[in-house]
């Protein structure tokens, strides 16, 4: 058993099911993100925010 690595390679073709499983993963880990920069008053763009 090998160790599982889901990061974009050059020239690998993904299935559509791949692809939908990679977006939730990245969508479960940036919700909880957004979701308490949003409760403690962070912005969330510009100069001073979580995304610069």
């Amino acid at each position: 058993m090998g160790i599982k690595d889901d990061r974009p390679r050059e020239g690998i073709v993904r299935t559509g099911a791949e692809l939908a499983r990679l977006a939730e993963t990245e969508s479960d880990l940036a919700s909880p993100l957004v979701e308490r920069a949003r409760a403690e008053s962070v912005n969330l763009v510009g100069e001073n925010g979580l995304l610069k």
